[in-house]
């Protein structure tokens, strides 16, 4: 639903903003891309469409989800951000923004059954970020 009124062409008003932002945005669109891309690779037989996790599977902390609980809404967060900017779209930029809260939310929700599951998901909480490393 949410991503039918992102991709929906609404002109409330344009972001008039330097070429040089408009080209950062399509770069924090492509990185955001990759990060899903390589997130969904590194989550693996582990991936599920549900906030519960698989039974048999594993807690992972390598890779990405290294630097992020969370690399997959973090990249889709990057992705929307960015391609808002490039579009110089104020409507896309309020999507974006509500994703942001809607993935905060979900994230608590998540993570409240991550850590009934494993045990030592509370120390992963604690050592590294949700979406941002050092910001969120």
């Amino acid at each position: 639903m949410l991503l039918s009124v992102y991709i929906v062409p609404v002109r409330l008003a344009s972001l008039h903003v330097n070429s040089i932002i408009v080209c950062i945005g399509l770069v924090f669109a492509f990185i955001g891309i990759l990060i899903v891309t390589v997130a969904l690779i590194q989550l693996s037989k582990n991936l599920t469409p549900f906030p519960t996790a698989k039974d048999g599977s594993q807690l992972i902390k390598t890779d990405l989800y290294k630097f992020v609980r969370h690399p997959i809404y973090t990249g889709i967060i990057l992705m929307v951000f960015g391609y808002g900017i490039y579009k110089e779209s104020i409507w896309k930029m309020l999507v974006a923004v509500v994703l942001l809260i809607l993935f905060y939310f979900k994230l608590e929700y998540e993570e409240g059954l991550l850590m009934e599951r494993y045990a030592e998901y509370k120390d992963y909480k604690k050592s590294t970020a949700g979406f941002f490393s050092g910001i969120l």
